[in-house]
């Protein structure tokens, strides 16, 4: 995974597809999950600002 972020216990692949590449990391509090933007309807450069992003999977 080539995320600078990428915290000890993530994942390694999507949770909704199951493949690799880029992902953008759930900020939420101890939760592994990471996406790719287009599984989540979304583009890269809306998970570019500082701002929180929260998956919606609670652990």
């Amino acid at each position: 995974m080539s995320q600078s972020r990428k915290r000890r216990d993530d994942e390694d692949v999507c949770f909704a597809c199951f493949d690799g590449g880029t992902l953008p990391l759930c900020d939420h509090m101890g939760c592994p999950k990471v996406y790719h933007p287009a599984c989540f309807k979304r583009t890269y450069a809306f998970f570019r600002p500082r701002a929180k992003w929260n998956c919606g999977k609670l652990f």
